[in-house]
């Protein structure tokens, strides 16, 4: 009995690879599209095994000006459907470059690193050189062209390289250098610069503290913190039956003066600093009473608000922030340009050691008041937060001790005018507003214009009253001379709105009531029209270009501009006059009205 077994063939599962991104027609990106093209096709073999499939598969790609293109392919059933390397012939020169080479050449010739990285250059470089075929020896000197001065002044000092690759990664050494030394010069300029907070170890050749009770004062360790936090007991002097705040063992009225001292190159700069709150964990020292209090107060940073008790000091010449708090809470702080040493009035130090750190204008919200205050930070686990005198004899708050509440004075509200929409958007933030209305005054009508001296013999001309009488006849009144055998025109209604009909009743009536016009027995007549005047206002005006094309012209001379000019040339100031019912101030001559 014979098995005939069928030979075994061995089955490779082609790749997974992402599918080309359509093409839309643009040039720029025909070379890309048509490389992914290639590389998905020759990935999956089995997919695409004849020449109609894989020109298929690429018209699915084609949408746009490429779709346009395909379309009139498809439907005249051409043989290029049946031609793979045909279709990609005529895919190319429809849309590829013709010339790549010379493409590749003159987008070369133009390239410059500019503020760019050299890494950055180069790889563009590397890039256009692929469709070039130049000797090594041009693309290192075409490279180097395309330089930054500085670049190319650094590597002068480089040695000689005889490749382009190994020219390439050191013009992007001296490039990444001269950066570095630019951060460098960047952060030596700087007076301040910002640094994560890190506590500064005591300077062991500082004297030691008086040694009173001083184990008592010193800094808790962690271990001792959590064990007086189990057993509660108080954290400040580690006996039972209160907490810290109460504790009847802590020093808050008694007064420590204290000097700041600035030590480098051998010049010292004292500042007073007092202080009834002992920044040294209770260190005591025979001072003299001075006013405390406990207050509410939040610092406002940008992404927290941190809602704490502060200790109001009138007894402390500066305002200090605990350094744990700061390392807690990530509190951004700055280095003091020399370290301060905090010493007493016998010149010893503080136990918490020098104060190196301060942090950035903090807002502060206390007694219903924002300001912003830069912190000294110090070891102060007690009190996290000291506001002194600083922040006192600025703001000069009325202090209720028996309360604990702080009032500023400086809260001075001015009254500023704001819009209905500014109104409702401060309401919101605050509670209460107190609106006081202010009539405004209207100017008596029988108050005179005040004029300047020089003008007072001219009043007359001012007054309004004077504006609505019509003037005599006089021997300049205007003369309308018709031409010979001329007729005044009959001129076009001119369509009017409601509001330029009333108006113009509203002109009638006036005119009428005050002589300056009369009811007209001529054929002939004028169109009006209305002009709409700055202030919303309509002006009513005449269209007599019809009788002004028969009537003759005055033609006597008029004085020449540049003549005026050079007679004005000299003059500083130059007055001008509106008057009142100028167009009635001229009559026509009787006969012509």
């Amino acid at each position: 009995m014979q098995v005939n077994q069928r030979p075994s063939t061995s089955f490779i599962r082609e790749p997974k690879i992402c599918m080309p991104e359509k093409f839309d027609g643009d040039r720029t990106k025909f070379r890309g599209f048509l490389q992914q093209v290639k590389l998905y096709i020759r990935m999956q073999p089995d997919r695409y095994p004849d020449e109609a499939s894989k020109v298929g598969f690429i018209g699915t790609l084609l949408y746009g000006q490429a779709l346009s293109w395909f379309t009139p392919i498809l439907e005249k059933d051409m043989v290029v459907l049946h031609d793979y390397e045909g279709f990609l012939r005529e895919l190319i020169a429809t849309f590829g470059d013709a010339d790549t080479s010379r493409v590749a050449e003159t987008k070369l010739r133009k390239l410059r690193q500019g503020n760019r990285p050299a890494s950055t250059y180069a790889s563009e470089f590397r890039q256009l050189i692929r469709d070039l075929t130049w000797h090594e020896d041009y693309f290192i000197s075409q490279f180097r062209w395309g330089l930054r001065d500085d670049v190319k002044d650094l590597l002068l000092t480089m040695p000689e390289v005889k490749t382009l690759n190994e020219y390439i990664n050191q013009a992007i050494q001296c490039d990444n250098r001269l950066f570095e030394r630019k951060q460098e010069k960047q952060v030596e300029g700087r007076p301040r610069q910002w640094k994560p907070f890190q506590p500064i170890p005591r300077d062991e050749s500082m004297p030691e503290p008086m040694p009173i009770d001083v184990t008592r004062f010193q800094p808790l360790t962690p271990q001792e913190k959590q064990r007086r936090g189990g057993n509660k007991l108080c954290l400040y002097c580690g006996n039972p039956g209160h907490i810290a705040v109460n504790c009847p063992n802590k020093r808050t009225n008694s007064k420590v003066e204290a000097t700041l001292v600035e030590q480098g190159n051998e010049e010292v700069v004292k500042e007073t600093i007092e202080l009834d709150h002992d920044i040294r964990k209770g260190l005591i020292i025979t001072s003299t009473p001075v006013e405390t209090c406990l207050a509410p107060v939040k610092l406002i940073m940008s992404k927290k608000t941190l809602s704490l008790i502060a200790l109001v000091d009138s007894g402390a010449s500066s305002c200090f922030i605990d350094e744990g708090l700061v390392k807690k809470h990530g509190i951004p702080v700055l280095r003091k340009n020399r370290p301060v040493v905090a010493e007493v009035v016998d010149g010893r130090p503080l136990a918490s050691g020098n104060i190196t750190m301060e942090t950035i204008p903090l807002r502060v919200h206390l007694g219903d008041h924002d300001s912003h205050i830069c912190f000294n930070v110090i070891s102060s686990p007690v009190n996290m937060v000291i506001i002194g005198m600083p922040w006192l004899k600025k703001h000069n708050p009325e202090i209720n001790w028996e309360n604990n509440k702080i009032i500023p004075r400086d809260i001075q509200k001015n009254p500023t005018y704001v819009g209905a929409k500014a109104f409702i958007h401060a309401v919101r933030k605050e509670p209460t507003y107190m609106i006081y209305a202010i009539p405004a005054q209207e100017p008596k009508k029988d108050d005179p214009v005040e004029l300047p001296n020089q003008y007072k013999g001219f009043e007359d001309v001012f007054e309004k009253k004077n504006a609505g009488i019509l003037q005599e006849h006089r021997p300049y009144d205007c003369v309308i001379e018709l031409q010979e055998g001329a007729q005044p025109p009959f001129g076009p209604i001119y369509k009017l709105s409601s509001e330029e009909l009333t108006e113009l009743r509203k002109n009638i009536d006036e005119n009428l009531a005050k002589g300056f016009i009369k009811h007209s027995k001529s054929r002939a007549g004028a169109p009006i029209l209305f002009v709409k005047k700055k202030d919303g206002t309509l002006r009513m005006c005449v269209d007599y270009r019809g009788l002004n094309k028969v009537t003759i012209k005055n033609r006597y001379p008029l004085p020449l501009i540049s003549e005026l000019l050079e007679r004005l040339g000299k003059a500083k100031f130059f007055t001008k006059i509106d008057l009142r019912g100028a167009y009635n101030l001229v009559r026509s001559k009787e006969g012509d009205e």
